[in-house]
């Protein structure tokens, strides 16, 4: 398997295992990404914003998200909240979309909860646990819409 897949429940406490539970992992496990780990290939660092993978968004092409993220929040200043959720959504969208491989890691992550750990109170889980943490949410977004699109290829629709 690709990554650490720490095994966490809703509010960050370590999960006991449960030795009548042949899969005790189940949908409570979670997939921490971490910028310090982008040159680690044991990670999940794939999902990261920052990994290289040349996409084209708008008409420009970008060398990663986070090159994309930056020149659209320093040109949405004044109402950024407002645009926000639908760029990050549509930047992960073109990175998947246009990178099959990083698509594959990106549906690799399964039914997981993806936790961008990083002080970002937007991006990530904050510097106290209490951020909104975007980055996960939208890839967990991003992947499902690929995988409910594979199902539907699938069956012919």
């Amino acid at each position: 398997k690709i990554g650490k897949i720490k095994e966490r429940g809703r509010r960050g406490k370590k999960l006991k295992k449960n030795r009548n539970t042949p899969n005790y992992r189940s949908m409570s496990s979670t997939i921490v990404i971490r910028t310090v780990d982008i040159d680690n290939p044991q990670t999940w660092r794939y999902l990261l914003l920052e990994y290289p993978s040349e996409f084209v968004f708008r008409g420009a092409i970008y060398q990663n998200g986070r090159e994309c993220w930056e020149k659209f929040k320093s040109e949405n200043e004044e109402d950024w909240e407002d645009k926000r959720d639908n760029i990050l959504k549509e930047l992960l969208q073109a990175k998947f979309n246009q990178n099959k491989e990083l698509k594959d890691y990106l549906l690799a992550s399964d039914v997981y909860e993806i936790r961008f750990d990083d002080e970002d109170e937007y991006l990530g889980s904050g510097e106290d646990g209490d951020g909104k943490n975007m980055l996960g949410e939208t890839l967990a977004m991003v992947r499902d819409e690929h995988r409910l699109a594979k199902i539907r290829e699938a069956m012919n629709f």
